[in-house]
């Protein structure tokens, strides 16, 4: 029944991102490693997100379906994510995004077009860790950017819940 599942649609709108994590295939995987060849690159337009989400409502799955900005990406890079996430809510439907927080570009226009929800993801508290599997990462940036992120939200008065996203491997399970 439509009412009792919850679909979820991750649309990649940054085929790019600032980082190289090595557990990650945006940066760091050759063409020829992917089945069906590399991934698309560079940001995705308004116009096929529209069409995306025309789709998404005519096929009307569900009662319970969301839409999330990210997979491999970091759609903190795109210049539109605020238009897309202000698309996706006038459109009905729940948004969130997830971002490496390295970089605070488009971070307050994010935060005022209201996504449900906005995940951080990190793998250290400590740079050591971090920058293990956050190549080219500084969890100093990234710290500094949550405390923006909070102000935001408070000036703002944002209703985004913020989810920090732990990734444990054998190097970071311990003092971290």
């Amino acid at each position: 029944h439509k009412k009792n599942k919850v679909f979820i649609y991750w649309i990649e709108i940054a085929g790019t991102c600032n980082l190289r994590c090595p557990t990650c295939a945006t940066g760091n995987f050759l063409g020829s490693e992917f089945v069906a060849g590399r991934n698309p690159t560079g940001f995705m337009s308004i116009d096929l997100f529209k069409r995306i989400l025309e789709k998404i409502r005519i096929d009307n799955v569900s009662d319970r379906t969301e839409i999330h900005l990210h997979t491999w990406g970091e759609p903190l890079l795109h210049p539109k994510v605020a238009e897309f996430i202000t698309l996706t809510r006038e459109m009905g439907f729940p948004c969130g995004v997830s971002s490496n927080l390295n970089l605070d570009k488009n971070l307050k226009e994010v935060i005022k077009a209201g996504p449900e929800f906005f995940r951080v993801s990190v793998s250290g508290f400590y740079q050591d860790n971090y920058q293990t599997t956050h190549k080219r990462g500084d969890i100093r940036v990234v710290k500094s950017n949550m405390y923006r992120l909070r102000h935001m939200l408070d000036q703002y008065e944002g209703k985004t819940a913020v989810q920090v996203l732990y990734h444990v491997y054998k190097h970071n399970a311990d003092e971290d």
